[in-house]
């Protein structure tokens, strides 16, 4: 709960409301998330109310897969896509290290991939614009 409050609070998120966890047919367990965003946009409103449904599954092989969805409902154009996000977390792998006295250590390395897509559901001229902004946006969300 602290790390999700962190990553809100970093990005100037406020208002979060989340709903609890619960069994999803297709997608193993899932949730909803309000939160009012900034925008950083040249046009538009300085901030925007959004809305994100987040799920996880653990697959074969113990691969953690988290997906979201979201849509930002008072920025232009904001009803035309939704950004897309995935995570797919391997389980930590022992590598072995040599040192430089010769000595060996074990580490784990757990692999992590992370994805993006903005899919349309109607056509923009704006719509170059909105992916790089977004893809901007994201990249900055997951290197905090």
């Amino acid at each position: 709960v602290r790390f999700n409050a962190e990553c809100h609070r970093s990005r100037g998120e406020t208002r979060v409301q989340y709903t609890d966890w619960s069994r999803h047919k297709h997608h193993g367990h899932a949730r909803d998330l309000t939160f009012v965003a900034p925008v950083n946009a040249s046009i538009g409103p300085k901030s925007t109310n959004c809305h994100q449904t987040q799920s996880y599954n653990l697959c074969q092989g113990g691969v953690l897969v988290i997906d979201t969805s979201q849509v930002m409902a008072d920025i232009p154009y904001g009803d035309y896509f939704r950004v897309e996000s995935r995570w797919e977390v391997s389980p930590a792998v022992p590598v072995v290290v040599k040192n430089r006295d010769g000595t060996f250590e074990t580490f784990s390395r757990v692999t992590a991939w992370v994805g993006l897509r903005i899919p349309f559901h109607r056509n923009t001229m704006l719509r170059k614009v909105i992916e790089q902004g977004a893809s901007e946006e994201s990249r900055k969300s997951v290197a905090n």
